[in-house]
């Protein structure tokens, strides 16, 4: 008798717990990935991170999966997780779909932040592949500029100094509107024009 009603007690509590629990996570009415975007904008990383990854977990938004692996990924890059971020991020590549035009901004992004991570790998053959994936792919020009900023440095990285010349002296004759990116171009030029002349 002692025993049933310790297990009755145990399974009230359990039960009170669980539908509490339950009415907290319903109250919101957010999702995981809505969640992750405000603490994103809200500059919690950790917490963004926490919650995209959950959100690949449940989502049932192919677009909204391959946004939360390009934010993992870019995080796990950034703490220098880098085959981490080649998971995530390639993850990301399948969950999204290149012919669907709603996609093609994310995977360019995926692209480029794959070549970042390449490139921070020094595996530059394949920083340049990827980064020749998201100019293909990429939906803006200030973005594509920024994607062939990434694909000269690797051209630099690689010692093939004349292609990545002649790729900034494009980057220039665009004129970015984004000043910090013709600067960048203007001393990434430099820096491997006098590379190839020492």
């Amino acid at each position: 008798m002692k025993v049933s009603v310790q297990i009755l007690l145990i399974l009230a509590v359990a039960s009170f717990w669980a539908c509490h629990r339950k009415s907290e996570n319903a109250s919101s009415g957010y999702s995981y990935y809505q969640w992750a975007e405000y603490l994103r904008f809200k500059n919690k990383t950790d917490s963004a991170y926490l919650m995209y990854s959950r959100a690949v977990n449940s989502s049932t938004d192919s677009l909204e999966k391959g946004d939360a692996y390009n934010f993992i990924g870019a995080t796990q890059r950034s703490t220098g997780d880098l085959y981490g971020a080649l998971v995530s991020l390639t993850a990301g590549l399948s969950a999204l779909d290149e012919t669907n035009n709603q996609h093609r901004a994310t995977i360019s992004f995926i692209y480029n932040e794959l070549g970042n991570t390449c490139l921070d790998l020094k595996r530059y053959d394949q920083a340049i592949n990827y980064y020749d994936s998201a100019i293909k792919i990429a939906t803006t020009t200030p973005f594509r500029l920024e994607m062939m900023n990434g694909k000269a440095t690797a051209l630099q990285k690689e010692g093939n100094y004349t292609e990545a010349i002649l790729l900034y002296d494009s980057i220039l004759r665009l004129s970015p509107a984004d000043s910090a990116l013709t600067a960048r171009g203007v001393s990434n030029r430099a820096r491997t024009q006098w590379l190839q002349h020492s």
